[in-house]
Order: C-alpha cells, then structure tokens, then sequence
C-alpha cells in the first residue's frame, strides 16, 4: 500500500511539474513499450535505407537519427498508451 501511494504521489508529481512526455516515457519504460517501439522504428528504417550509403555518411547522420527515433519512440509511445488505457485527458 505504501509503495502504490508513492507511485500515485510520483506520478501526480511528474504531471504538474513536467512536460508530458516525461509522463510517456516514464510509463512507457515501466510497462515495457519503450524497447519495443525503439525497435520497431530501428527496423522500419534499416529497411528504407540504401546499401550503397558510405560509413562516413552514416556516422553523419547518426546523431540525426537518434534523434528522430527519440521523438518516433514518444510519439509512438504516446499513441499506444492512449489506446491502451485511455489516457486522454493528458
């Protein structure tokens, strides 16, 4: 009992004093999704890119690209816990 009214006092904490996809991410990682949906967005692009692309590209775009899958991954994130368990309001 103790431990759940933490949870609920950290959880209510994270969504007055923080963006909201601290409140995703947190989640996320708790339930499991986080590697999940990094995963799915790791295979769908190793699918879209060229096998011709030289190392020194890619080491280019690397930095780029982990940034686009950290906003895939809370996008995504945010869309799969809305479904699941109807998180609306936030």
């Amino acid at each position: 009992e103790k431990i759940k009214q933490e949870m609920e006092d950290f959880l209510v904490l994270l969504i007055q004093n923080y963006p909201e996809y601290h409140f995703y991410d947190f989640i996320g990682d708790l339930l499991g999704f986080n590697q999940q949906i990094k995963g799915d967005i790791i295979e769908e692009g190793s699918e879209l890119k060229s096998i011709s692309i030289e190392i020194e590209k890619e080491l280019a775009l690397k930095e780029k690209e982990d940034k686009y899958i950290e906003l895939s991954l809370i996008s995504r994130l945010e869309e799969t816990l809305k479904k699941k368990f109807e998180f609306n309001n936030y």
